[in-house]
């Protein structure tokens, strides 16, 4: 089975975050045929340390909200532990 989820950037958040920060960050392409594809954002099964900070959608980058309804195409910036990263990656990949 192959993915082709498309990892854009990955790198270190310095962001407060009480006992223990996040690792990281991702900017992920959500691809067609995704579990993400369609969904709004606060129906995505996230880590509770994990979440959507923005969406570029046509050359527009805005904030994301949990009724934010993501389609194919879309480049989100997920702030997230680096562990978690591999559970990102199979929930925005392509599932066909």
């Amino acid at each position: 089975m192959s993915t082709s989820l498309v990892v854009v950037g990955l790198g270190y958040v310095g962001v407060p975050m009480g006992v223990r920060e996040p690792g990281g960050q991702a900017t992920v392409r959500v691809e067609p045929g995704s579990g993400a594809a369609g969904r709004r954002v606060a129906e995505l099964p996230l880590a509770g340390r994990t979440w959507v900070a923005t969406v570029s959608r046509d050359g527009t980058t805005f904030a994301a909200h949990g009724s934010t309804v993501l389609e194919a195409g879309d480049e989100l910036t997920v702030i997230m532990d680096l562990d978690d990263f591999d559970t990102v990656q199979r929930l925005l990949g392509n599932r066909s």
